[in-house]
């Protein structure tokens, strides 16, 4: 296996931020607030800072919130961007947060990011070295197409502000794109499709390489000592839209993870070529298991025992 390419870079944002409460403009607003009134430490929310309206309420069902803040609210900070992340693209990523926008330098990114469940990321592009400003516009009181206990007072409540990760991603201007491992149990192989960020009409050529590593794990019975697997994608075969799969051949006596027996691997993509005069180079490592999970008639089986899903 190839060493790690430098070709990727995470800058945590966590820390102080300041923050604004009092503009009652939400995520299409044109006039965003010029000055700020509180700090707050992110990751977090205005309960954990004590910030928002007092709560009077007395409740008798669940916890009683101390402060409530269900309103847009204005996050800001500002990045220093070194001049060797020059020509790489840098993206915002976060966690989980309720409906957002952001602006850099005081325009704005891209329209709204509205999901409650997935983390919200945007796309700086390829902004100049030097000192730039995020604004970051959250809004707990947008309506959005979900209810229960995503919003509940019950359960974690309407919070308002930014929790998890907080951090700017820089990736090669020209790179991987997207990957996803899935289980293929009939052919007993892993598969992974991907897709790559390429110039526009222009052929790719070179290969990229993914690889898997089995480490032994003595906790769980059964467990096949340490075991790498790799297997080679030319781009040539890319198809027009620059996705790809890669099939990779498992052991045969591979079994699939599940709660009784989880088993993970380690996942590398290592890309390397070119497209015309750009150059192809990017390098990606993640943890993963392989599920077998399927329906068998009116039940749903994980690697061949029957599971119960709770929902509503």
């Amino acid at each position: 296996m190839p060493a790690e390419l430098p070709t990727r870079v995470h800058l945590d944002l966590s820390g102080t931020w300041l923050l604004s409460l009092a503009s009652t403009q939400g995520l299409v607003s044109t006039t965003p607030p010029t000055s700020f009134e509180h700090c707050i430490q992110l990751p977090g929310t205005t309960d954990t800072n004590g910030l928002g309206a007092l709560n009077s309420a007395c409740e008798l069902r669940q916890l009683t919130r101390r402060r409530i803040h269900v309103a847009p609210a204005w996050y800001q900070r500002d990045i220093d961007i070194p001049a060797s992340w020059a020509g790489r693209r840098i993206e915002l990523f976060i966690e989980r947060t309720k409906p957002s926008m952001l602006w850099l330098d005081g325009r704005p990114v891209s329209s709204p990011r509205l999901s409650v469940y997935t983390p919200h990321c945007y796309d700086l592009g390829t902004p100049a070295a030097g000192r730039h400003q995020l604004l970051l516009c959250v809004d707990n009181s947008h309506p959005i197409p979900v209810s229960g206990h995503a919003l509940a007072e019950a359960t974690q409540t309407n919070w308002n502000g930014l929790l998890g990760t907080i951090e700017l991603r820089v990736r090669p201007l020209h790179g991987i794109e997207s990957h996803r491992l899935s289980y293929d149990p009939a052919h007993r192989s892993a598969l992974l499709d991907f897709s790559l960020h390429l110039p526009s009409s222009c052929a790719a050529e070179g290969t990229l390489n993914a690889f898997l590593s089995f480490d032994a794990q003595p906790s769980l019975p059964g467990t096949p000592p340490s075991t790498h697997l790799s297997a080679e994608f030319r781009l040539l075969d890319l198809s027009p839209s620059g996705c790809g799969r890669v099939s990779i051949p498992l052991p045969a006596d591979f079994a699939p993870w599940d709660e009784y027996h989880a088993l993970t691997c380690t996942v590398t993509l290592s890309l390397n070529g070119h497209a015309a005069a750009y150059p192809l180079s990017d390098y990606i490592t993640f943890r993963s298991g392989l599920r077998d999970f399927r329906r068998d008639g009116p039940r749903l089986q994980s690697a061949g025992r029957t599971v119960f899903l709770r929902g509503k």
